[in-house]
């Protein structure tokens, strides 16, 4: 089962590449929060077990998502829409790590 902060973040980014070429910020928005969420507990989990590689791996994935999210919300220039479909490849790609 995936978790449900990951698939939250999947629907709204979902919505913003629905809007493409225009910038959806609010779904930007929606899509970062929860996987906050999820990377803070994956944070917490690493201090309370740093030897374990499999949560420093999901905490490593959740990272490139937030920072990648943050370039979709924040462009530096020109929409990166091809990072921001990338993104929402490694989204699923986290959806079934967390589901293993």
């Amino acid at each position: 089962m995936s978790d449900p902060r990951l698939d939250a973040s999947v629907e709204a980014l979902d919505r913003a590449l629905a809007a493409r070429p225009r910038r959806n910020g609010q779904a930007f928005a929606e899509a970062t929060r929860p996987m906050y969420a999820y990377r803070d507990e994956l944070r917490h989990a690493l201090r309370a077990s740093p030897d374990d590689l499999s949560v420093r791996r999901r905490l490593k994935a959740a990272n490139l998502a937030v920072t990648l999210m943050l370039a979709g919300h924040f462009p530096l220039g020109d929409m990166p829409w091809d990072q921001i479909e990338a993104l929402r490849d490694h989204l699923e790609a986290m959806q079934r790590d967390a589901a293993a």
